[in-house]
This record gives structure tokens, C-alpha cells and sequence, in this order.
């Protein structure tokens, strides 16, 4: 049976973000090392699906759509930096303010739905954010000078999203995601 590398997401606006994401990484210059995400595959993850079988594509997206019209209106305030492991930060990310819970609500939903197809619940709560690095190292000091710097980050606002199947293609230079 073929498999997929499958997740439940959104693509961001990206047309207002690109000059912002410019300054974001160049403020961190010195400060971390790792891999940018590209600007054309900046998303909100609402559930990373894994290898997934062929066969429950079309169950997907039965779910997906039972949760979310094609465009979902949302009141979504992107801004301010966090990171992931206060340890050691993996992961630098872009804040979003789910203000209506309407992203939270769909997660939901979708929750029960992929239950009842076999997918494993998540562990951790929902937290809306796009990844921009997976950090590979950085310099203490000057990643949390630059973090505080961008606190009240502002990256703009969503008012629609699509919730979609993704799937994510791993190549040589990285992954490449398309909508299926």
C-alpha cells in the first residue's frame, strides 16, 4: 500500500509578510544557524498527519471539509516571536492570535473526525503558529536580545483561511509542500 507525508494546514498570506520576513531574518543573523523556512511554504499546521496510507485521502478530505468551508473567515493577528524548547531553542516561530478560536474550534473538530479514522490524538493543546527556523544552534545572548526585539513584531493579519490536505516532499534541499 503507497504512503504519503501528510498534514492538515493553512498557507499564510504571504504577500504582505515577505518584506517583514526579510528583516526577521536578517536580525538574526549571527544570532541563530538552521534552515529558513522558504516564504511559499509558511504555514499553520492543524495536524501532522505522517505517513498516511493512500487509500484515506479522500476520508481526509471528507473531514477537512465537514469542518471548514473552502475559505474560512478568521480574526488572525500575526505577530511577535517565540521559540520552542526554553532549553535549547529547535524551533523559531511566528505568534498568531487565534482572537474568534475559530483555527482552535476547527482543530477540534478535526480531532474527533480522524479519531474515528484511526489517527492518534494529539498530546499537546493546540498552539496556531508558523515555524520560520528549525535552529540548528544559536548564541544565547544575541537570540534572546533579538527575540525581545520582535515581542511587538508586528507581521499583519488573516481574515479567511484554507484548511488543506497537504503533502510534504522531501527532497535534497529540504521539503516542498503542495495541496492536494
Amino acid at each position: 500500500m503507497p504512503f504519503r507525508r501528510l498534514f492538515i494546514g493553512c498557507f499564510i498570506n504571504a504577500a504582505g509578510f515577505s518584506e517583514r520576513y526579510k528583516v526577521i531574518k536578517n536580525d538574526f543573523r549571527g544570532a541563530v544557524s538552521g534552515k529558513w523556512t522558504p516564504i511559499e511554504n509558511l504555514h499553520f499546521t492543524v495536524k501532522f498527519l505522517g505517513d498516511t496510507e493512500e487509500s484515506l485521502i479522500a476520508d481526509i478530505k471528507k473531514a477537512i471539509a465537514c469542518c471548514a468551508p473552502e475559505k474560512l473567515p478568521v480574526d488572525l493577528k500575526l505577530g511577535g516571536l517565540g521559540f520552542f524548547t526554553k532549553e535549547c531553542p529547535r524551533i523559531l516561530y511566528l505568534k498568531a492570535d487565534d482572537k474568534g478560536g475559530v483555527l482552535s474550534k476547527s482543530f477540534s473538530v478535526l480531532e474527533n473526525k480522524l479519531e474515528l479514522l484511526g489517527f492518534a490524538r494529539e498530546k499537546r493543546s493546540f498552539t496556531p503558529h508558523v515555524t520560520l527556523m528549525r535552529i540548528k544552534s544559536s548564541v544565547t545572548e544575541l537570540f534572546n536580545e533579538a527575540i525581545r526585539r520582535h515581542e511587538s513584531f508586528d507581521a499583519g493579519h488573516m481574515a479567511e483561511v484554507e484548511i488543506s490536505l497537504i503533502e510534504s516532499v522531501l527532497e535534497k534541499n529540504g521539503a516542498t509542500y503542495k495541496k492536494i
